[in-house]
């Protein structure tokens, strides 16, 4: 019987790491076509190769283990960042933008779904004992 405690704690881990995918996600998923609509032509078809390489690489993180697969996301995410910053002609909003979400993700997102994701177990564990 799992006790209501720990259906809590397992729905904080569930928000927080939505959040956490979504700091991740979210400015490239408004900067990519930010970026398509004011860039030029050359701009598009560089960006465009950045988002097929990280498509690739994407998909070959998934094929391979854990340990491998955080430097491809790594990876992915700088190949991004490049293609994105060859087309915007004002780049400095949109590295104040990253900064701030990647500050505001590790401080206190990423903490946070971990805390709640290990008192969970912990809460699990104490479930199952009774």
């Amino acid at each position: 019987m799992i006790s209501k405690r720990t259906k809590q704690l397992k729905t904080l881990h569930i928000i927080f790491a939505i959040l956490h995918i979504l700091c991740l996600i979210g400015p490239f998923l408004y900067f990519i076509p930010y970026a398509y609509i004011t860039g030029e032509v050359v701009s598009k078809v560089a960006l465009s190769l950045t988002l097929i390489v990280s498509l690739i690489l994407a998909a070959i993180s998934l094929l391979v283990d854990v340990k491998q697969r955080a430097g491809f996301n790594k990876s992915i995410v700088w190949i991004l960042i490049a293609g994105i910053l060859f087309c915007l002609d004002s780049v400095k909003s949109f590295v104040w933008i990253m900064a701030i979400i990647s500050i505001i993700d590790e401080l206190v997102f990423t903490k946070l779904k971990d805390k709640f994701k290990t008192d969970a177990a912990t809460n699990r564990e104490i479930d199952r004992r009774l």
